[in-house]
């Protein structure tokens, strides 16, 4: 490739998210699911996304323990 030379790069992938952490759903209550697992690499605030009977169920972490995390989902179940 010389100087000035151009070439495409096909971003379309970029939407995608460069790394996906799993856990595993521990607890399940009413108002929140506790995550075991995610504990290392979530802050409070921070989205998470889980396999729910109608689709994907998003989250905000409410409460990051040792050893899991406490989720409360946005939609109401």
């Amino acid at each position: 490739m010389t100087a000035g030379s151009r070439q495409k790069v096909d971003l379309s992938g970029l939407n995608e998210p460069l790394i996906r952490i799993s856990g595993h759903i521990v607890d399940v209550s009413a108002q929140s699911f506790r995550v075991a697992g995610l504990s290392p690499y979530v802050k409070l605030g921070d989205c998470v996304v889980c396999d729910g009977p109608e689709g994907e169920e998003l989250g905000e972490v409410v409460r990051v323990e040792e050893a899991s995390a406490t989720v409360k989902p946005f939609a109401v179940r």
